[in-house]
């Protein structure tokens, strides 16, 4: 997880955070069109990168927060803020479907 590390740490340089109003979005995201290097992200994803960020300082990134067992690095490149392995997340949505 060390270029992920690596990855995270960057991006978290050059985040801005700023509440907006919800109908102003679809405004935001027209007029942000030729700034590639800008981005929208809702409120909980932003938790969850947030909370990636807190887990990566206090030396928990990348560890499933159910078994305890390593995140596997493709995973955490698709989703870098991910809290379960794969065979938790899996029993996850199977409880929550039920």
């Amino acid at each position: 997880a060390g270029c992920l590390t690596n990855v995270l740490c960057q991006s978290a340089k050059r985040v801005l955070t700023i509440e907006i109003d919800e109908k102003l979005i679809p405004v935001l995201e027209t007029v942000l069109v030729p700034y590639k290097n800008v981005k929208l992200i809702e409120g909980d994803v932003l938790k969850l990168i947030n909370d990636a960020l807190k887990r990566l300082i206090d030396g928990e990134y990348g560890k499933c927060q159910d078994c305890g067992e390593a995140i596997p690095e493709g995973r955490l490149q698709i989703r870098p803020y991910a809290v379960y392995c794969v065979k938790c997340k899996s029993r996850h949505e199977s409880e929550m479907s039920r």
